[in-house]
């Protein structure tokens, strides 16, 4: 029976002659495409931004409908002000979006 060589290289160094090719998983990034990577990411970005803006708009507003009612203003029946839960838990969306964001800013373009 054969014994297995342990000291031997699994896949040669340079398989093509010392020419490398791209993995099959990434494709090869030109500079059109990391051009249009770049502009995907400051899109996300720019989403992201809008949707906190959203969300810290609520926030805000029920914080005012909340002291507008401990004034003794009278409002119409609806959601507002918003449960403190609630305003608790945009709080936490706008902190992960912040940390969404910085990771996406942080991501670096594949170059090939």
């Amino acid at each position: 029976m054969a014994m297995p060589d342990h000291k031997a290289l699994a896949r040669p160094l340079n398989p093509h002659g010392g020419k490398s090719i791209p993995s099959l998983g990434r494709p090869h990034r030109t500079a059109d495409t990391l051009g249009k990577s770049r502009q995907q990411l400051a899109l996300r970005v720019d989403a992201i931004n809008a949707a906190k803006n959203d969300i810290a708009l609520l926030v805000i507003e029920s914080e005012a409908a909340r002291k507008a009612l401990a004034r003794g203003a009278s409002m119409r029946s609806g959601c507002w002000p918003l449960p403190q839960v609630c305003t608790q838990n945009l709080a936490a969306a706008i902190h992960f979006l912040d940390q969404y964001a910085e990771l996406l800013r942080r991501e670096p373009m594949m170059e090939s």
